[in-house]
């Protein structure tokens, strides 16, 4: 019952949220691309 409470208010909360492009960022940083992605242009 609270999982599905938690659940709904998450929905209506952040419904607008793209899902896929989330999913993209958490795997370019988990992959450390944003890591490597920040230090050239650190360089430059």
């Amino acid at each position: 019952m609270i999982l599905e409470a938690v659940s709904v208010a998450k929905h209506l909360s952040d419904w607008h949220t793209a899902v896929p492009a989330q999913r993209a960022l958490a795997k370019f940083i988990d992959d450390g691309d944003l890591h490597r992605h920040i230090r050239r242009c650190h360089a430059v």
